[in-house]
This record gives C-alpha cells, sequence and structure tokens, in this order.
C-alpha cells in the first residue's frame, strides 16, 4: 500500500510555510513568497493525499493558491477557516471569520498544550496577542505592528534614521542610533506582550501560560519578564485539529 502524506501549509504576509506529514519523517521549511503564488514552486514535489492550507495574505487571491496547488499535486487543498467552536475553544468574534485564520489556528493548537488559562503571541510581520481563559472560552486579542514594521515605520516618517531591524543582545540603554531603534523597538513589543498577560491574569483564578510562536518569536521571547514556551509552527500544528 502506498505511504499516505498530507502537506500543511501556512501562506503568511512575508513568509509561507510549510511541513509535510508522513509515516516515518515530518520535514519542513519556509519560503519567502513576495506576494506571488510562483513562489510556492520551492515546495517539494511528492505523492500527496491530502493538502491543507491557513491563508492570512492574498497572494494572488486563493483561489489562485487553490488551482496552483491542485496543478500541481493533483489534489484539491482544503482551506481552513476560523469557526465559532472547535473542540472546546470558543471564539470572542460575533463573526468568527473576521478573525484572522492563524490566530484561530494557533489558538486551537496551544490548548493542546495548556490546561489553564493562556495567552498566544504570534509574532511576524504583526504581532498577534490572543487570551484564552481556562475553559477554552477566547477572550479577544490585540493586533500591534511586529518588529519590522515598527523600524520600518521609522524610516519613512524620519530623515535621519536608516536601520534594518537586527535582533539586540540586551534591552539596556543604547549610545546609538542603530542600537536605540533595535533595542526601543524590541523592549516595545516585549513590555507590550508582558503587560498584557498580566493584565489578563488579574482575571483569572489561575495562572496564565503564555506560548510564543511566529518568525519573531525567538528574538522575543528571551527578553520577556515571564514564563513562556516557543512553539515555532503552532498554525501548523492546528491544521490537524481544524482540518482532521
Amino acid at each position: 500500500m502506498a505511504e499516505c502524506a498530507t502537506l500543511d501549509i501556512d501562506i503568511g504576509n512575508t513568509r509561507a510555510k510549510w511541513r509535510l506529514e508522513q509515516s516515518e519523517s515530518r520535514p519542513s521549511g519556509a519560503i519567502l513568497h513576495g506576494g506571488s503564488v510562483d513562489a510556492l514552486s520551492a515546495l517539494p514535489v511528492v505523492r500527496l493525499d491530502c493538502i491543507r492550507v491557513a491563508n492570512v495574505t492574498p497572494l494572488a487571491g486563493t483561489e489562485s493558491v487553490a488551482n496552483w496547488l491542485e496543478r500541481r499535486y493533483g489534489v484539491v487543498p482544503v482551506f481552513a477557516r476560523s469557526s465559532q467552536t472547535c473542540g472546546d475553544v470558543t471564539c470572542a468574534y460575533q463573526d468568527p471569520q473576521r478573525l484572522g485564520v492563524d490566530r484561530w489556528l494557533a489558538m486551537l493548537a496551544a490548548r493542546r498544550l495548556s490546561d489553564r488559562a493562556y495567552a498566544v503571541a504570534d509574532l511576524g510581520t504583526a504581532a498577534t496577542l490572543d487570551f484564552v481563559d481556562s475553559a477554552g472560552r477566547h477572550r479577544g486579542g490585540y493586533i500591534v505592528p511586529g518588529l519590522h514594521l515598527m523600524v520600518e515605520s521609522l524610516l519613512r516618517r524620519t530623515a535621519d534614521v536608516k536601520v534594518v531591524f537586527e535582533p539586540p543582545e540586551c534591552l539596556d540603554p543604547a549610545s546609538n542610533t542603530i542600537d536605540g531603534v533595535n533595542r526601543g523597538a524590541l523592549a516595545m513589543l516585549c513590555d507590550f506582550v508582558t503587560a498584557a498577560c498580566e493584565r489578563f491574569q488579574l482575571e483569572q483564578s489561575a495562572g496564565v501560560d503564555l506560548l510564543i510562536t511566529g518568525g519573531d518569536a525567538e528574538a522575543v521571547a528571551e527578553h520577556i519578564q515571564r514564563p513562556n514556551r516557543v512553539v515555532p509552527d503552532l498554525v501548523l500544528d492546528g491544521l490537524a485539529i481544524a482540518i482532521p
């Protein structure tokens, strides 16, 4: 009998992450897509039984992505959608379709990793922070600029600041412009996540777990002054829950 294989794809604003689910291996990778569906040609060439997709960027349109994948693999891809409930997690949005599916999938996957209230920080082009109580009720969240967007906003509005974000080693006040921008952006995001989690914890009867994912997870996690856990592929993990 031929081996079954499932390709999971998480298409974000900048990158498309993928993971191949096979019986004995789970190869994975990431692609900078530049907004073009042709970038998906870097996906592995393999016989597939199922394709599951989370897409939060136009990337030439969802229909174009679906057609491209079907032509390449001969399999109709299934796209995840945010819903009112999945398992024991309930969405806070009145219209769940307006909640980014990446946020929803990350919350579903995080539920499997925490038996109490938790927060999910997804730190990429945009930074999102969502809260779920111990009963699985989504309590809402925040969306703020990610680290690179913060720095780019300075480039657009200031003549003398020419900095490309690089993760700093510390958050001490800086004595030069480059470090001042990099440390300042990172400190803002770390302090935002920490303060928001502390406010949420005041409402809970027990502690709050903080799970961090996304491209900037490692850079931020080590500077956050509260226990946290980096889980690089929460969105991919959530695909198997939303589309079993």
